[in-house]
């Protein structure tokens, strides 16, 4: 079928890669989509993409976007990128992200969660990173609350150890390094300085409660 020069139309194709049987209806300028539209699969009738287009490209409006070998984006989309305060990432992995993001990255607050619905990470996020302030769960039982930096502890922080001992102090690249509290699982606690996850030799010793 094809399409008229200027028009609102509705028209059926198949998509070259996934052979899916597809539906645009929206607005066509020279021949293409362009204009107010709307893109849906008919064998799933899910909505791909609904707003803006220019030149057969989608601009900004509400997308579901299948970004292989990662995963479906579903959420809002601003000047062809993914962005905006509410949107979901489904990662091929069974992980999946909810939260704010700018130009096709996590950005801003979100949440991380695994593969049972669990939570991994809560808190900030800067390109795509865990950066800023926040809370990480891991599977072993252990968890991490305070700053992070590219995706490593960074700053200050408490960590509780899956033995029940915690740390609460300064960390450098995702290692316990400056000055900090450690207090183990017997109850004996030290405080001094720390260096790459070791005790210091400077430091003012154990102190037992």
């Amino acid at each position: 079928m094809s399409l008229l020069p200027n028009a609102r139309q509705t028209f059926f194709f198949k998509d070259d890669v996934t052979l899916e049987e597809r539906c645009y209806d929206g607005d066509v300028f020279n021949g293409k989509c362009h204009g107010f539209g709307k893109l849906t699969n008919m064998g799933t009738h899910t909505v791909y993409f609904e707003g803006t287009w220019s030149e057969d490209m989608p601009i900004s409006g509400r997308a579901r976007y299948n970004f292989d070998p990662f995963g479906v984006y579903i959420g809002p989309m601003i000047n062809s990128k993914f962005e905006g305060e509410d949107c979901v990432v489904l990662l091929n992995n069974g992980w999946r992200y909810r939260g704010a993001m700018s130009n096709n990255m996590a950005h801003g607050i979100g949440v991380l969660y695994s593969v049972d619905g669990s939570k991994l990470y809560e808190g900030d996020f800067k390109n795509g990173t865990k950066h800023g302030s926040g809370h990480e769960w891991h599977v072993n039982g252990g968890w991490y609350t305070g700053q992070f930096q590219c995706d490593q502890r960074h700053g200050s922080g408490l960590y509780k150890f899956p033995n029940g001992a915690t740390y609460d102090g300064q960390w450098v690249r995702g290692k316990m390094e400056g000055h900090g509290e450690l207090k183990r699982e017997d109850g004996s606690v030290y405080k001094g300085l720390f260096k790459k996850n070791c005790l210091s030799y400077t430091s003012t010793g154990y102190e037992t409660t």
